[in-house]
């Protein structure tokens, strides 16, 4: 009950909703194409739910690691473009 209660207050999504994202899917997160591996108490957490922090819009479903990348740059293309070129001047190409 508290995921259901927690996917439509924080997203206006149902349960069901979420479950056909992560079948569309095929279970792996949007950006880096692997399944969750972060686990909390344990347990293997769910995808995230991305969304615009803009428009609340819902773009995808994510895991721990891409979706904590995407806050860290503020969801700023000029930022990732930043990192982008600071990795390739150091070599990692």
């Amino acid at each position: 009950m508290a995921r259901a209660a927690h996917l439509l207050n924080s997203f206006g999504l149902t349960v069901g909703e979420y479950d056909r994202m992560y079948v569309s899917q095929g279970g792996l997160c949007k950006i880096c194409g692997k399944p969750e591996s972060t686990k909390r108490n344990g347990v293997v957490k769910r995808l995230a739910v991305d969304h615009s922090k803009k428009t609340g819009k819902i773009r995808s479903l994510l895991c721990a690691k891409c979706n904590t990348a995407m806050g860290g740059i503020g969801e700023s293309v000029a930022s990732l473009k930043m990192v982008i070129d600071y990795l390739v001047a150091h070599g990692e190409q």
